[in-house]
């Protein structure tokens, strides 16, 4: 009997696998060599300051603590949780309690010791000296603050990948889905981000290192209560449950993603602003991310009247000045602590136009423009308020339900049956919300800038002077009206003399109970006042307005085109050479 022999390519229980040809190694090795090519020149194109950044952190005591004890602190939950749930774990849903501890643990670090850390690292800058170094560098200012901020979000993600498999175990447990897992991650690592900008901010706000130590305090300070408040939050959620199947709930998620995104955006053009050279245009990127947020509140408001206006016709019109005014009111205490001191880098860039300097002046530095864009860009909110209630009236008449036309047809889709409040407190409140922040904001402007003749006064005192104006002006009438009363509360009644009170005002045009018992020549003479204060605001900006463009050097100009490429010479006929 024969015995047959497996060949190459056959082996006893049946044929065996194809070797490697040269082809498919000499593919897997061009391949390889693309690949190395492709991370070296990513690597090459990574801002130098994230390497760096990246490098330190990875190395120092501060993270190799933090690392070790999120690891101990999660594996002693886990072993407790084990203990004393066995054995009730295998019957019943207890992957949210679970759940709970991992999400406070994974809290700590994120939105503690992550910003700031990145606080740290752009105030060591300054007190070692070595920020004047990275100032002559080709990187800009922005470069600087966002290899900050990737580190940061670098040592988010090895956080996260720590407490990853323990995090995916309580869905084995039960009680919690793969959805909510999801979005309280997504929602911890938005608002990580957002604190380690702020913590940047607190980082530029100044480079004295006596107003450092007292700046980080209220950091730490800010960053427990924000801790204390997610937490909370997400504890109550967890156990509570999301409700995926209300339509209120996905937009109330896409609303806080995108206004948490449009802040960070904020807050990030600030931080690079602060630091930036002296001659930059530091005011327009930052106003026109205001303006960009006033137009997102604006649309998601009128979204929400549209599309459900049972729930928030009564509330629309105050929800949407009320806190558009509160914006405003912050913004405006901030950019009237401006200085109008325009560089001649920045005078090349200002509008040539009438239009582009009537429209686009008030993007300039300078505290006049700053508080008249705040004030104009309030009273568009309110304007846009009263015309949307005007249209409501207008279009809903019987004279005007059958007039054809596109111009009714998309009016008609967008207004009519939406409902607003029967009365018209709204329009006074917000006529007194506009006078209020016109007067106060303008006030504290006219005797800053006759301050500043004297002494200097930067951003941070400014704007520290308008909050004690503000919180004064609702302290001292109460303090006024107990000692004529003798400390009776009882006795206490809204009168004239409440008028610098700004809260108890604004309360009383505000409830329908207390809203009939105020005159309209309140909010009337408040808004009178505060047009009065915008007047003489306006009047001293006329400097600021003056303000024309200015010609670059012929130097600058040379040095501009030398370093743009030159374009190719395109022929228009047949005989023209290439």
């Amino acid at each position: 009997m024969t015995m047959v022999q497996p060949s190459e390519t056959q082996t006893a229980e049946g044929p065996a696998a194809p070797r490697s040809s040269p082809d498919f190694r000499e593919t897997l090795l061009r391949w390889g060599t693309r690949l190395e090519q492709f991370l070296d020149y990513a690597g090459d194109r990574l801002n130098p300051i994230l390497v760096k950044e990246a490098r330190q952190s990875m190395k120092s005591k501060q993270f190799s603590v933090t690392f070790s004890l999120l690891l101990i602190l999660s594996w002693m939950w886990t072993a407790i949780f084990v203990a004393f749930s066995v054995p009730d774990v295998f019957y019943e849903a207890w992957g949210t309690r679970l759940l709970i501890g991992y999400i406070i643990i994974l809290s700590i670090p994120l939105f503690i010791v992550v910003p700031f850390a990145a606080f740290r690292s752009l105030a060591a800058e300054t007190e070692d000296g070595t920020f004047e170094l990275l100032s002559i560098t080709s990187l800009s200012a922005r470069q600087i603050v966002l290899g900050k901020l990737g580190s940061a979000v670098l040592q988010m993600m090895v956080y996260y990948s720590a407490l990853a498999p323990s995090i995916a175990f309580t869905y084995l447990l039960k009680g919690v889905d793969i959805v909510s897992i999801g979005l309280l991650l997504l929602h911890t690592f938005v608002i990580s981000v957002v604190l380690s900008i702020l913590g940047l901010l607190a980082a530029t706000i100044t480079r004295a290192r006596h107003w450092q130590v007292l700046v980080s305090v209220v950091l730490i300070a800010g960053l427990l209560f924000a801790t204390f408040l997610a937490d909370y939050f997400f504890i109550v959620m967890a156990i509570v449950g999301l409700p995926f199947d209300m339509p209120e709930f996905w937009m109330a998620n896409l609303g806080l993603l995108n206004f948490w995104i449009a802040f960070g955006a904020l807050f990030l053009i600030i931080a690079s602003g602060q630091i930036s050279f002296a001659s930059d245009n530091r005011s327009t990127p930052i106003r026109m991310m205001l303006l960009l947020i006033q137009t997102m509140w604006i649309g998601w408001m009128f979204f929400l009247w549209r599309w459900n206006s049972e729930m928030y016709a009564e509330v629309f019109p105050w929800m949407m000045v009320y806190f558009a005014a509160i914006f405003w009111l912050v913004a405006g205490a901030l950019l009237t602590g401006e200085t109008a001191q325009l560089s001649p880098r920045a005078k090349r860039n200002l509008p040539q136009t009438l239009s582009g300097r009537v429209l686009l002046t008030w993007f300039n530095p300078g505290s006049a423009s700053g508080y008249t864009f705040a004030m104009l860009n309030l009273a568009t909110v309110i304007g846009t308020q009263f015309l949307a209630y005007t249209n409501i009236a207008l279009f809903s008449s019987p004279q005007l339900q059958n007039v054809p036309g596109p111009l009714h047809t998309v009016v008609n889709s967008l207004l009519i049956s939406r409902p607003f409040p029967d009365d018209d407190g709204w329009f006074w409140a917000s006529l007194a919300a506009w006078g209020y922040v016109a007067g106060y904001l303008g006030t504290v402007r006219l005797f800053t800038t006759l301050a500043r003749k004297y002494a200097p006064l930067n951003m941070l005192a400014v704007f520290l002077l308008q909050l004690v104006v503000v919180v004064m002006g609702a302290i001292l009438p109460f303090l006024f009206l107990t000692i004529q009363t003798i400390g009776d509360p009882l006795s206490w009644h809204y009168s004239e003399l409440q008028l610098p009170n700004w809260f108890w005002t604004m309360w009383e045009l505000t409830w329908p109970t207390t809203r009939t018992t105020i005159s309209p020549f309140i909010p009337g003479g408040v808004f009178a006042f505060g047009c009065l204060i915008f007047l003489l605001n306006l009047l001293s900006a006329a400097v600021e307005v003056e303000q024309v463009r200015t010609l670059a050097p012929a130097r600058v100009r040379e040095d501009d085109a030398s370093l743009r490429p030159l374009e190719p010479k395109k022929r228009k006929n047949p005989w023209d050479e290439p």
